[in-house]
Protein backbone atom coordinates (compact mmCIF):
# COMPACT_ATOMS: atom_id res chain seq x y z
CA UNK A 1 0.00 0.00 0.00
CA UNK A 2 1.13 3.41 -0.92
CA UNK A 3 0.21 6.01 2.10
CA UNK A 4 0.79 10.10 2.33
CA UNK A 5 2.33 10.57 5.26
CA UNK A 6 -0.17 12.89 7.56
CA UNK A 7 3.71 14.13 9.19
CA UNK A 8 5.91 14.46 6.34
CA UNK A 9 3.34 14.79 3.23
CA UNK A 10 5.70 12.15 1.86
CA UNK A 11 5.03 9.21 0.16
CA UNK A 12 5.98 5.36 1.76
CA UNK A 13 5.43 1.95 0.92
CA UNK A 14 4.06 -0.78 3.05
CA UNK A 15 3.43 -4.42 2.37
CA UNK A 16 -0.27 -5.11 2.65
CA UNK A 17 -0.21 -9.39 2.28
CA UNK A 18 3.71 -10.20 3.36
CA UNK A 19 4.66 -9.47 0.07
CA UNK A 20 8.75 -8.08 0.04
CA UNK A 21 8.48 -4.44 0.37
CA UNK A 22 9.02 -1.97 -2.03
CA UNK A 23 12.06 0.43 -1.22
CA UNK A 24 11.06 3.82 0.09
CA UNK A 25 10.65 6.39 -2.29
CA UNK A 26 14.04 8.73 -2.53
CA UNK A 27 13.84 12.01 -1.73
CA UNK A 28 15.87 14.96 -2.45
CA UNK A 29 18.71 15.78 0.54
CA UNK A 30 18.09 17.88 3.28
CA UNK A 31 18.02 21.52 3.74
CA UNK A 32 21.48 22.40 5.58
CA UNK A 33 23.37 25.19 6.86
CA UNK A 34 24.78 24.82 2.93
CA UNK A 35 21.83 27.16 1.87
CA UNK A 36 23.64 30.55 3.73
CA UNK A 37 26.07 30.35 0.88
CA UNK A 38 23.15 31.47 -1.47
CA UNK A 39 23.49 35.02 -2.14
CA UNK A 40 20.75 37.93 -2.28
CA UNK A 41 20.18 40.15 -4.95
CA UNK A 42 20.28 43.30 -4.29
CA UNK A 43 18.32 44.83 -7.04
CA UNK A 44 14.99 46.12 -5.76
CA UNK A 45 13.30 46.56 -9.27
CA UNK A 46 10.03 44.99 -9.69
CA UNK A 47 11.25 42.33 -11.98
CA UNK A 48 14.00 41.29 -9.91
CA UNK A 49 12.11 40.55 -7.45
CA UNK A 50 9.80 38.46 -9.50
CA UNK A 51 12.39 36.65 -10.79
CA UNK A 52 14.13 36.19 -7.06
CA UNK A 53 10.80 34.45 -6.41
CA UNK A 54 11.30 31.82 -9.21
CA UNK A 55 12.58 28.40 -8.41
CA UNK A 56 13.06 25.53 -10.07
CA UNK A 57 10.92 22.68 -9.14
CA UNK A 58 11.33 18.58 -9.60
CA UNK A 59 8.42 16.26 -9.47
CA UNK A 60 8.89 11.95 -8.79
CA UNK A 61 5.49 10.27 -9.20
CA UNK A 62 5.81 6.89 -6.54
CA UNK A 63 3.09 4.92 -8.43
CA UNK A 64 0.13 5.79 -11.36
CA UNK A 65 -2.62 7.37 -9.79
CA UNK A 66 -5.65 9.74 -11.02
CA UNK A 67 -5.05 9.24 -14.51
CA UNK A 68 -1.16 10.00 -14.60
CA UNK A 69 1.74 7.18 -14.59
CA UNK A 70 4.91 7.73 -13.29
CA UNK A 71 6.57 10.37 -15.44
CA UNK A 72 9.01 12.66 -14.16
CA UNK A 73 8.42 16.40 -14.29
CA UNK A 74 10.33 19.48 -14.21
CA UNK A 75 9.54 23.27 -14.40
CA UNK A 76 9.36 26.37 -12.48
CA UNK A 77 7.27 27.59 -9.19
CA UNK A 78 6.84 31.05 -8.07
CA UNK A 79 7.33 31.54 -4.25
CA UNK A 80 4.02 33.96 -2.86
CA UNK A 81 4.91 33.72 0.63
CA UNK A 82 8.16 33.01 1.85
CA UNK A 83 7.36 33.66 5.28
CA UNK A 84 4.93 30.15 5.34
CA UNK A 85 7.55 28.61 2.19
CA UNK A 86 4.35 28.59 0.14
CA UNK A 87 5.11 27.89 -3.73
CA UNK A 88 2.50 28.19 -6.51
CA UNK A 89 2.73 25.99 -9.24
CA UNK A 90 0.83 24.61 -12.87
CA UNK A 91 -1.00 21.75 -12.55
CA UNK A 92 0.97 20.24 -15.13
CA UNK A 93 3.67 20.13 -12.88
CA UNK A 94 2.28 18.24 -10.37
CA UNK A 95 -0.60 16.39 -12.22
CA UNK A 96 0.14 12.90 -9.87
CA UNK A 97 -0.78 13.43 -6.61
CA UNK A 98 1.83 10.84 -5.33
CA UNK A 99 4.58 12.80 -6.28
CA UNK A 100 7.41 13.52 -4.18
CA UNK A 101 8.93 17.36 -4.88
CA UNK A 102 12.06 18.95 -4.14
CA UNK A 103 13.04 22.06 -5.21
CA UNK A 104 16.52 23.92 -5.69
CA UNK A 105 16.98 27.09 -4.81
CA UNK A 106 20.29 28.28 -6.08
CA UNK A 107 22.65 25.02 -6.29
CA UNK A 108 21.04 23.89 -3.34
CA UNK A 109 17.84 20.98 -3.13
CA UNK A 110 15.45 21.20 -0.81
CA UNK A 111 12.23 18.79 -0.60
CA UNK A 112 8.74 20.29 -0.29
CA UNK A 113 5.64 19.18 0.25
CA UNK A 114 1.88 19.03 -1.79
CA UNK A 115 0.26 21.99 0.41
CA UNK A 116 -3.23 22.15 -1.64
CA UNK A 117 -4.21 20.99 -5.41
CA UNK A 118 -7.01 23.21 -6.23
CA UNK A 119 -10.22 21.22 -7.31
CA UNK A 120 -11.29 23.98 -9.75
CA UNK A 121 -8.56 25.84 -11.21
CA UNK A 122 -4.90 24.35 -12.48
CA UNK A 123 -3.41 25.16 -9.98
CA UNK A 124 -1.32 24.04 -6.51
CA UNK A 125 0.70 25.02 -3.92
CA UNK A 126 3.51 23.20 -2.54
CA UNK A 127 5.45 23.85 0.89
CA UNK A 128 8.85 23.64 2.22
CA UNK A 129 10.27 25.07 5.73
CA UNK A 130 11.40 28.76 5.47
CA UNK A 131 12.63 28.04 9.11
CA UNK A 132 15.87 26.66 7.70
CA UNK A 133 16.20 29.21 4.88
CA UNK A 134 18.74 32.15 5.34
CA UNK A 135 18.87 33.53 1.74
CA UNK A 136 16.44 36.53 1.50
CA UNK A 137 13.55 35.61 -0.86
CA UNK A 138 11.46 38.69 -1.26
CA UNK A 139 7.46 39.10 -0.23
CA UNK A 140 6.01 40.02 -3.37
CA UNK A 141 2.80 41.50 -1.81
CA UNK A 142 2.32 42.81 -5.26
CA UNK A 143 -1.55 41.08 -5.64
CA UNK A 144 -3.97 43.38 -7.16
CA UNK A 145 -7.59 41.52 -7.05
CA UNK A 146 -9.95 44.29 -7.05
CA UNK A 147 -10.23 44.62 -10.66
CA UNK A 148 -10.38 42.33 -13.87
CA UNK A 149 -8.57 42.20 -16.92
CA UNK A 150 -10.20 43.56 -19.66
CA UNK A 151 -10.24 42.97 -23.39
CA UNK A 152 -7.78 45.10 -24.56
CA UNK A 153 -5.77 46.31 -21.41
CA UNK A 154 -2.42 46.40 -21.84
CA UNK A 155 -0.10 44.04 -19.52
CA UNK A 156 3.24 42.91 -19.01
CA UNK A 157 4.21 39.18 -18.46
CA UNK A 158 7.10 37.86 -16.94
CA UNK A 159 7.82 34.50 -17.16
CA UNK A 160 11.28 32.56 -16.53
CA UNK A 161 13.48 30.36 -13.89
CA UNK A 162 15.67 32.11 -10.94
CA UNK A 163 18.63 32.67 -13.26
CA UNK A 164 16.68 34.17 -16.53
CA UNK A 165 13.64 35.97 -16.65
CA UNK A 166 11.52 36.92 -19.65
CA UNK A 167 9.98 40.11 -20.26
CA UNK A 168 7.22 41.01 -22.93
CA UNK A 169 4.77 43.86 -23.13
CA UNK A 170 1.18 42.33 -24.53
CA UNK A 171 -2.49 43.16 -24.81
CA UNK A 172 -5.35 41.02 -23.11
CA UNK A 173 -7.09 40.21 -26.40
CA UNK A 174 -9.84 38.07 -25.09
CA UNK A 175 -11.22 35.86 -22.83
CA UNK A 176 -12.90 31.83 -23.38
CA UNK A 177 -14.49 29.51 -21.18
CA UNK A 178 -12.27 25.97 -21.08
CA UNK A 179 -14.07 23.06 -21.91
CA UNK A 180 -14.15 19.31 -21.72
CA UNK A 181 -12.88 17.51 -23.90
CA UNK A 182 -14.24 14.06 -22.63
CA UNK A 183 -11.56 11.04 -23.67
CA UNK A 184 -11.44 8.10 -22.03
CA UNK A 185 -8.11 7.22 -23.12
CA UNK A 186 -6.57 10.15 -21.24
CA UNK A 187 -8.49 10.88 -18.41
CA UNK A 188 -6.62 13.52 -17.24
CA UNK A 189 -7.77 16.57 -15.03
CA UNK A 190 -10.33 18.39 -16.28
CA UNK A 191 -10.97 22.03 -15.19
CA UNK A 192 -14.49 22.99 -16.44
CA UNK A 193 -15.91 26.86 -15.73
CA UNK A 194 -12.71 28.08 -15.68
CA UNK A 195 -12.52 31.54 -17.87
CA UNK A 196 -8.71 31.45 -19.62
CA UNK A 197 -7.53 35.34 -20.39
CA UNK A 198 -5.83 35.17 -23.44
CA UNK A 199 -3.29 37.44 -24.42
CA UNK A 200 -1.38 38.61 -27.58
CA UNK A 201 0.99 37.69 -28.93
CA UNK A 202 0.48 34.17 -27.52
CA UNK A 203 3.26 32.93 -25.40
CA UNK A 204 4.77 29.52 -26.06
CA UNK A 205 3.23 27.37 -23.65
CA UNK A 206 6.42 24.73 -23.82
CA UNK A 207 9.05 27.68 -22.94
CA UNK A 208 7.54 27.92 -19.12
CA UNK A 209 5.14 26.68 -17.39
CA UNK A 210 4.27 29.50 -15.48
CA UNK A 211 4.67 33.57 -15.53
CA UNK A 212 2.62 36.40 -14.30
CA UNK A 213 0.86 39.09 -15.60
CA UNK A 214 1.34 42.76 -14.66
CA UNK A 215 0.22 46.28 -14.44
CA UNK A 216 1.87 48.86 -13.18
CA UNK A 217 4.55 46.89 -10.91
CA UNK A 218 0.95 44.70 -9.43
CA UNK A 219 0.08 41.03 -10.12
CA UNK A 220 -3.15 41.24 -11.88
CA UNK A 221 -2.91 37.55 -13.26
CA UNK A 222 -0.90 34.44 -13.14
CA UNK A 223 -0.28 32.51 -16.77
CA UNK A 224 -0.06 28.87 -16.43
CA UNK A 225 0.58 25.57 -18.78
CA UNK A 226 -1.95 22.93 -19.36
CA UNK A 227 -2.58 19.28 -21.03
CA UNK A 228 -4.99 19.69 -23.29
CA UNK A 229 -6.50 15.41 -24.22
CA UNK A 230 -3.63 13.71 -25.87
CA UNK A 231 -4.86 12.72 -28.72
CA UNK A 232 -5.72 16.85 -29.29
CA UNK A 233 -3.08 18.63 -31.79
CA UNK A 234 -1.10 20.93 -29.30
CA UNK A 235 -0.81 18.84 -25.80
CA UNK A 236 0.03 21.85 -23.74
CA UNK A 237 -1.89 25.58 -24.07
CA UNK A 238 -1.42 28.34 -21.71
CA UNK A 239 -4.40 29.62 -19.07
CA UNK A 240 -4.10 33.07 -17.77
CA UNK A 241 -6.78 33.68 -14.67
CA UNK A 242 -7.13 36.46 -12.75
CA UNK A 243 -5.17 36.37 -9.48
CA UNK A 244 -8.46 36.89 -7.47
CA UNK A 245 -9.22 33.54 -8.40
CA UNK A 246 -6.31 32.38 -6.77
CA UNK A 247 -6.17 34.32 -3.47
CA UNK A 248 -9.04 32.80 -0.84
CA UNK A 249 -7.08 29.69 -1.30
CA UNK A 250 -4.03 31.40 -0.80
CA UNK A 251 -5.16 33.05 2.72
CA UNK A 252 -6.47 29.82 3.81
CA UNK A 253 -2.99 28.46 3.53
CA UNK A 254 -1.59 31.39 5.40
CA UNK A 255 -3.94 31.37 8.20
CA UNK A 256 -3.90 27.24 8.86
CA UNK A 257 -1.88 24.41 7.56
CA UNK A 258 -5.34 22.34 6.90
CA UNK A 259 -7.60 23.98 3.57
CA UNK A 260 -10.40 21.35 2.69
CA UNK A 261 -9.34 20.26 -0.01
CA UNK A 262 -12.97 21.13 -1.65
CA UNK A 263 -15.26 23.32 -3.16
CA UNK A 264 -19.30 23.70 -3.76
CA UNK A 265 -20.78 24.07 -7.11
CA UNK A 266 -23.94 23.26 -8.97
CA UNK A 267 -22.65 20.22 -10.64
CA UNK A 268 -23.00 21.44 -14.08
CA UNK A 269 -21.00 22.76 -17.12
CA UNK A 270 -21.69 26.11 -18.43
CA UNK A 271 -21.08 27.88 -21.58
CA UNK A 272 -21.56 30.99 -23.11
CA UNK A 273 -24.08 32.75 -24.64
CA UNK A 274 -24.01 35.93 -26.28
CA UNK A 275 -26.59 38.64 -25.53
CA UNK A 276 -27.19 39.29 -28.79
CA UNK A 277 -28.93 35.70 -29.27
CA UNK A 278 -30.13 35.50 -25.52
CA UNK A 279 -33.53 37.10 -26.68
CA UNK A 280 -34.21 34.02 -28.84
CA UNK A 281 -33.72 31.91 -26.08
CA UNK A 282 -36.62 34.32 -24.39
CA UNK A 283 -34.36 36.78 -22.23
CA UNK A 284 -36.61 39.44 -21.83
CA UNK A 285 -35.14 43.32 -22.82
CA UNK A 286 -35.55 44.23 -19.22
CA UNK A 287 -33.19 41.46 -18.47
CA UNK A 288 -30.75 42.54 -20.85
CA UNK A 289 -30.57 46.00 -19.63
CA UNK A 290 -30.26 45.15 -16.22
CA UNK A 291 -26.94 42.76 -17.04
CA UNK A 292 -25.36 46.09 -19.33
CA UNK A 293 -26.34 48.52 -16.57
CA UNK A 294 -24.70 46.39 -13.86
CA UNK A 295 -21.85 45.05 -15.84
CA UNK A 296 -21.21 47.31 -19.29
CA UNK A 297 -18.62 45.30 -20.04
CA UNK A 298 -19.74 41.53 -19.96
CA UNK A 299 -21.15 40.64 -23.46
CA UNK A 300 -22.71 37.10 -22.50
CA UNK A 301 -24.71 35.66 -20.11
CA UNK A 302 -24.32 31.49 -19.31
CA UNK A 303 -26.41 27.65 -20.01
CA UNK A 304 -26.16 25.08 -18.86
CA UNK A 305 -24.56 22.86 -21.35
CA UNK A 306 -23.90 19.76 -19.44
CA UNK A 307 -24.83 17.62 -15.91
CA UNK A 308 -22.13 16.53 -14.53
CA UNK A 309 -23.64 13.90 -12.14
CA UNK A 310 -27.59 12.98 -12.03
CA UNK A 311 -29.20 13.96 -9.25
CA UNK A 312 -32.47 12.35 -7.54
CA UNK A 313 -35.56 13.08 -9.22
CA UNK A 314 -37.18 14.64 -6.24
CA UNK A 315 -34.65 16.86 -6.07
CA UNK A 316 -34.66 20.06 -7.62
CA UNK A 317 -31.75 21.02 -10.19
CA UNK A 318 -30.71 22.70 -13.14
CA UNK A 319 -31.25 20.97 -16.84
CA UNK A 320 -29.37 21.44 -20.03
CA UNK A 321 -30.14 24.47 -21.68
CA UNK A 322 -30.89 26.32 -18.57
CA UNK A 323 -29.96 30.19 -18.80
CA UNK A 324 -28.76 31.43 -15.37
CA UNK A 325 -29.46 35.42 -14.65
CA UNK A 326 -28.98 35.85 -10.79
CA UNK A 327 -27.45 33.73 -8.22
CA UNK A 328 -28.86 35.40 -4.59
CA UNK A 329 -30.57 37.81 -6.50
CA UNK A 330 -27.57 39.21 -8.05
CA UNK A 331 -26.72 39.59 -11.68
CA UNK A 332 -24.71 36.88 -13.26
CA UNK A 333 -22.17 39.09 -14.29
CA UNK A 334 -19.12 36.88 -15.05
CA UNK A 335 -18.66 32.70 -14.78
CA UNK A 336 -16.86 33.09 -12.19
CA UNK A 337 -19.91 34.37 -10.30
CA UNK A 338 -21.56 30.85 -10.61
CA UNK A 339 -18.43 28.40 -11.08
CA UNK A 340 -18.03 27.57 -7.32
CA UNK A 341 -19.59 28.89 -3.89
CA UNK A 342 -19.10 28.74 0.24
CA UNK A 343 -22.67 27.88 1.19
CA UNK A 344 -25.02 24.67 1.10
CA UNK A 345 -27.84 26.24 -1.49
CA UNK A 346 -28.08 29.14 -3.72
CA UNK A 347 -30.91 31.29 -4.86
CA UNK A 348 -31.38 31.26 -8.56
CA UNK A 349 -33.13 33.01 -11.49
CA UNK A 350 -32.91 31.08 -14.88
CA UNK A 351 -35.03 30.75 -17.68
CA UNK A 352 -36.20 26.99 -18.81
CA UNK A 353 -38.01 26.45 -22.42
CA UNK A 354 -38.92 30.61 -22.63
CA UNK A 355 -40.31 30.76 -18.82
CA UNK A 356 -38.23 32.76 -15.94
CA UNK A 357 -38.22 30.87 -12.55
CA UNK A 358 -36.94 31.35 -9.56
CA UNK A 359 -35.20 28.05 -7.89
CA UNK A 360 -33.31 27.02 -4.23
CA UNK A 361 -30.27 24.69 -5.82
CA UNK A 362 -28.57 22.74 -4.03
CA UNK A 363 -24.22 22.83 -4.14
CA UNK A 364 -22.34 19.67 -3.91
CA UNK A 365 -18.75 19.33 -3.03
CA UNK A 366 -16.33 19.10 -6.01
CA UNK A 367 -13.21 17.70 -4.74
CA UNK A 368 -9.98 17.79 -6.80
CA UNK A 369 -7.09 15.12 -6.34
CA UNK A 370 -7.40 14.21 -2.42
CA UNK A 371 -5.38 11.07 -3.20
CA UNK A 372 -4.11 9.51 0.30
CA UNK A 373 -4.11 5.87 -0.17
CA UNK A 374 -3.09 3.57 -3.45
CA UNK A 375 -3.19 -0.09 -2.74
CA UNK A 376 -1.09 -2.07 -5.16
CA UNK A 377 -2.70 -5.67 -5.30
CA UNK A 378 -2.50 -8.42 -8.11
CA UNK A 379 -1.08 -5.93 -10.61
CA UNK A 380 -3.61 -3.46 -10.08
CA UNK A 381 -3.31 0.27 -8.62
CA UNK A 382 -6.60 0.52 -6.94
CA UNK A 383 -7.87 4.26 -5.54
CA UNK A 384 -10.62 6.36 -4.48
CA UNK A 385 -12.62 8.01 -7.91
CA UNK A 386 -10.90 11.52 -8.55
CA UNK A 387 -13.44 13.49 -10.25
CA UNK A 388 -12.82 13.34 -13.69
CA UNK A 389 -13.99 9.48 -13.41
CA UNK A 390 -16.90 10.10 -12.03
CA UNK A 391 -17.96 13.18 -14.18
CA UNK A 392 -17.78 10.52 -16.79
CA UNK A 393 -18.90 7.50 -15.93
CA UNK A 394 -22.44 6.61 -16.45
CA UNK A 395 -22.26 3.92 -13.21
CA UNK A 396 -19.65 4.39 -10.59
CA UNK A 397 -20.91 1.33 -8.07
CA UNK A 398 -18.27 1.23 -5.70
CA UNK A 399 -15.35 3.94 -4.21
CA UNK A 400 -12.70 1.66 -5.32
CA UNK A 401 -11.59 2.34 -9.13
CA UNK A 402 -8.57 0.93 -10.94
CA UNK A 403 -6.77 3.47 -13.47
CA UNK A 404 -4.23 1.19 -14.62
CA UNK A 405 -1.90 -1.80 -14.19
CA UNK A 406 1.16 -3.24 -14.41
CA UNK A 407 2.17 -5.06 -17.90
CA UNK A 408 2.76 -8.97 -17.62
CA UNK A 409 0.62 -8.99 -14.56
CA UNK A 410 -1.67 -12.04 -14.55
CA UNK A 411 -4.53 -9.43 -14.74
CA UNK A 412 -2.62 -7.74 -17.80
CA UNK A 413 -2.71 -11.12 -19.22
CA UNK A 414 -6.54 -12.06 -19.41
CA UNK A 415 -6.93 -8.92 -21.12
CA UNK A 416 -8.92 -6.80 -18.93
CA UNK A 417 -10.44 -3.02 -19.24
CA UNK A 418 -8.11 -0.44 -18.04
CA UNK A 419 -10.01 2.10 -16.16
CA UNK A 420 -12.98 0.79 -14.22
CA UNK A 421 -14.46 0.25 -10.59
CA UNK A 422 -14.52 -2.62 -9.04
CA UNK A 423 -17.39 -3.92 -7.22
CA UNK A 424 -16.80 -7.56 -6.24
CA UNK A 425 -13.95 -9.93 -5.49
CA UNK A 426 -14.31 -13.50 -4.80
CA UNK A 427 -17.69 -12.89 -3.50
CA UNK A 428 -17.31 -10.39 -1.36
CA UNK A 429 -18.04 -6.90 -1.82
CA UNK A 430 -16.30 -3.98 -2.62
CA UNK A 431 -16.84 -0.74 -1.30
CA UNK A 432 -13.37 0.62 0.03
CA UNK A 433 -10.13 0.69 -0.23
CA UNK A 434 -10.14 -0.93 3.19
CA UNK A 435 -11.98 -4.20 1.70
CA UNK A 436 -9.82 -4.50 -1.39
CA UNK A 437 -7.11 -4.92 1.66
CA UNK A 438 -9.09 -7.16 3.57
CA UNK A 439 -10.05 -9.22 0.80
CA UNK A 440 -6.87 -9.49 -0.84
CA UNK A 441 -5.61 -10.99 2.53
CA UNK A 442 -8.07 -13.33 2.82
CA UNK A 443 -7.15 -14.85 -0.80
CA UNK A 444 -3.52 -15.23 -0.12
CA UNK A 445 -2.49 -18.39 -0.42
CA UNK A 446 -0.84 -19.41 2.94
CA UNK A 447 2.53 -20.66 1.35
CA UNK A 448 3.27 -17.05 0.16
CA UNK A 449 5.60 -15.90 3.44
CA UNK A 450 7.61 -19.25 3.30
CA UNK A 451 7.84 -18.42 -0.90
CA UNK A 452 8.93 -14.84 0.41
CA UNK A 453 11.66 -16.23 2.96
CA UNK A 454 13.52 -18.32 0.31
CA UNK A 455 13.61 -15.36 -2.17
CA UNK A 456 14.88 -13.23 0.03
CA UNK A 457 17.72 -15.67 1.00
CA UNK A 458 18.26 -16.82 -2.35
CA UNK A 459 17.48 -20.17 -1.81
CA UNK A 460 16.84 -22.65 -4.70
CA UNK A 461 13.25 -23.85 -5.39
CA UNK A 462 11.54 -27.04 -5.15
CA UNK A 463 9.09 -26.06 -7.61
CA UNK A 464 8.71 -23.10 -10.41
CA UNK A 465 5.33 -22.75 -9.07
CA UNK A 466 4.63 -19.15 -7.43
CA UNK A 467 1.88 -19.17 -4.85
CA UNK A 468 -1.28 -18.13 -5.87
CA UNK A 469 -5.08 -18.23 -5.88
CA UNK A 470 -7.68 -18.00 -8.51
CA UNK A 471 -9.97 -14.70 -8.31
CA UNK A 472 -13.28 -13.89 -9.46
CA UNK A 473 -13.48 -9.78 -9.78
CA UNK A 474 -16.81 -8.15 -10.58
CA UNK A 475 -15.75 -4.75 -12.37
CA UNK A 476 -17.82 -1.97 -14.00
CA UNK A 477 -16.38 0.11 -17.11
CA UNK A 478 -16.86 4.06 -17.30
CA UNK A 479 -19.88 2.94 -20.00
CA UNK A 480 -21.82 0.91 -17.28
CA UNK A 481 -20.77 -2.13 -18.79
CA UNK A 482 -20.77 -5.21 -16.12
CA UNK A 483 -18.10 -7.75 -16.76
CA UNK A 484 -17.03 -10.41 -14.55
CA UNK A 485 -13.36 -12.10 -14.78
CA UNK A 486 -11.35 -14.70 -13.19
CA UNK A 487 -7.58 -14.72 -13.06
CA UNK A 488 -4.83 -16.29 -10.98
CA UNK A 489 -3.17 -13.52 -8.13
CA UNK A 490 0.42 -15.23 -8.63
CA UNK A 491 1.04 -13.85 -5.46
Amino acid sequence: MYTRSTATGFWAVEPVCGLLGAPEPKLGPELSGAYSQLTTNTDDSFASRIQQCMVCIETRPVCPANGQYTTRRSGTGLVVDPHRGLVLCSARLLPNPTSNISATFGAIQVNLTLAYMHPLYPVVFVKYDPAQLTAIIPDLGLFKPDNRLCVGDPVTLLAGTNSRLKQCAATVSGRQILTTTVCESCLDQVFINTERIILSPTPDPMEYNIGVICVDDQVRGVLLSLPECLHSTYTVKYVGLDIGLILPALSQLRASDIVPNSVRVLDVEFSRLSLATARAFGVSAHRLQDILHSAPEARSIFKVCRILHIRPTDMVSLEIGDIVLQVNRRNVEHIDDIACFDCDLVQLTIIRQGSELDLSIPTTPFRGANTNHIVYWAGMYFQQPYHTVLQQATRPVSNVYVFTFTDGSPIAMESFHRRMFVSEISKHTIHTLDDVVRVAKLVRDPNLVEFNKRVASNEKMISGIIPGRDVVIRIVKLNGEDVLKSFRTND
